[in-house]
């Protein structure tokens, strides 16, 4: 039961979306006991939306020096993590743009303030793009990568909700 290599081959080369989602339901019925459903209850925090780049499908970065533009305290970053929680949330999603005034200490801080305030939260932290351009400006592989994707946890996967009928 599963993917055969071809199809997940299809599947990589599809724009159809809803073909692609018809398919993985089709698989979880077949896998799992139809009337059990489990998920993730998780947050997406933008840091910054600052960023050098102009992605075609991004509607959200600003340019640096926009005046709608911001960097997240990290006071408001400690309060939305706090508003998941409430709502039974186990995880974080932080992205942010490419910008090129936040530097190493800044990540550091970041990381090492969030694993200490909320230990129980799964951080999944930082895009390929900002992964590669930090590597670049600091001129060596971020040693942090680990802790921006809660590396160990993938050992002791985050809690799923289990919904029943």
């Amino acid at each position: 039961m599963g993917l055969t290599k071809q199809q997940a081959i299809e599947m990589l080369e599809s724009d159809d979306l809803v073909g692609i989602g018809m398919e993985a339901h089709a698989l979880r019925l077949a896998k799992n006991d139809p009337r059990v459903v489990t998920y993730q209850i998780d947050r997406n925090i933008n840091y910054t939306n600052f960023c050098t780049e102009y992605c075609s499908f991004c509607a959200f970065y600003r340019p640096i020096g926009a005046k709608d533009g911001y960097i997240l305290s990290l006071e408001t970053i400690y309060q939305k993590i706090e508003e998941m929680l409430e709502l039974g949330g186990t995880g974080v999603l932080l992205q942010g743009g490419l910008h090129p005034d936040l530097q190493i200490g800044y990540y550091e801080n970041l990381l090492r303030s969030l694993k200490q305030r909320f230990p129980q939260v799964h951080l999944h932290c930082f895009s390929a793009p900002e992964i590669l351009v930090s590597s670049w400006t600091w001129k060596k592989f971020p040693w942090w990568i680990p802790a921006a994707l809660d590396f160990w946890s993938a050992f002791s996967p985050p809690p799923s909700r289990r919904a029943a009928p």
